[in-house]
């Protein structure tokens, strides 16, 4: 991947929630699962900053809140469907399955890599997923926080790049 140029976080999202439903998975696929799918997409991703939107800790782990509140109208049920997006540059709303889609699959090794992601986690319990997220030092050290109800509490991209630096996807994943 050459000269890579970060995408929305919701445009990452609508990929696996497109992904989701292309493998007939969509009712494996809630908010919280995509949550932690996208946190994971972002944190095993070498080639920069996947995204550019904050991810934030919450009681039940790493959210983008941005996606989060995209999707929410879901529940806990299995999304349906992708969102569309509002591009400010030229004011328009973008459907995912055009421009977006293209813009993604135009990047060389991101599709495979985002495919390898989701294999991983969508059979996974979304609450072990919550669990692995709780075990990590990032979210233990802002535990008592985060359930005094103490909010945006961010991740910083040199926490989660330096905590995965070291661990292989396949393994960590396998959870």
């Amino acid at each position: 991947m050459n000269e890579f140029v970060s995408f929305d976080a919701i445009d990452i999202a609508n990929y696996f929630v497109y992904k989701a439903e292309e493998t007939n998975n969509s009712e494996k696929l809630n908010n919280l699962k995509l949550q932690k799918i996208l946190y994971y997409s972002y944190a095993f991703f070498t080639e920069g900053a996947l995204f550019k939107d904050t991810i934030e800790k919450w009681k039940l782990g790493p959210v983008v809140p941005e996606v989060y509140h995209s999707f929410k109208h879901n529940g806990s049920q299995p999304i349906k469907g992708t969102v569309t997006k509002l591009d400010l540059e030229n004011f328009e709303l973008v459907d995912f399955k055009g421009k977006v889609l293209e813009k993604i699959e135009g990047v060389s090794g991101l599709v495979t890599y985002l495919n390898e992601i989701f294999d991983l986690l969508i059979s996974k319990n979304p609450f072990t997923i919550v669990d692995k997220t709780h075990s990590e030092e990032m979210w233990k050290s802002n535990e008592l926080l985060i359930n005094q109800g103490i909010q945006h509490l961010e991740y910083t991209d040199s926490e989660i790049k330096q905590f995965f630096s070291n661990k292989e996807k396949s393994c960590y994943l396998g959870i």
